[in-house]
């Protein structure tokens, strides 16, 4: 809808999308590779600054190229935010149980996330999202060090 309202073609919207999850594919690749080389903390903490940001550039912007590229953007660091989450939570308990959980966390914010986000873009304008994304990313990044640090892991 972002991309119909800043004037693209329903045909522009639809390579929008259809690009954007080759970037699905390029997140699924990046995870371990980056956790591997940089630790899992400090790849997760810096894609979800990124992702953020993504985000936001996204719901803001009223140009197509720019929307292209923060969508894209987007749907990489989410694929590769996903592994890394559940990653750190297993790292934290063997058992699983906190994987487990965070997996639980997960679905109930995609089933939740359209509709929080419908009604605040209806109430509220696109803009409600970047601030949105703002409120939920900054306490997750603290928790995610947090517990980490906690769990006494060396990554």
């Amino acid at each position: 809808q972002m991309a119909l309202n800043i004037g693209a073609s329903a045909a522009n919207t639809g390579w929008l999308v259809a690009i954007a999850q080759i970037g699905g594919i390029i997140g699924g690749l990046l995870a371990s590779p980056l956790a591997n080389k940089f630790s899992v903390i400090k790849t997760l903490v810096v894609s979800c600054l990124v992702h953020m940001c993504a985000i936001a550039i996204a719901v803001l912007t009223d140009d197509m190229i720019v929307l292209g590229l923060a969508v894209f953007a987007e749907t990489i660091l989410f694929i590769t935010i996903t592994p890394l989450m559940l990653t750190l939570a297993a790292n934290i308990d063997k058992k699983g149980r906190w994987a487990a959980a965070a997996g639980g966390a997960f679905i109930i914010s995609t089933a939740f996330g359209p509709i929080v986000g419908a009604a605040l873009i209806e109430t509220k304008g696109y803009a409600s999202i970047a601030w949105l994304q703002v409120l939920g990313t900054l306490p997750a990044i603290y928790i995610f060090v947090r517990v980490n640090k906690n769990s006494c892991t060396t990554d």
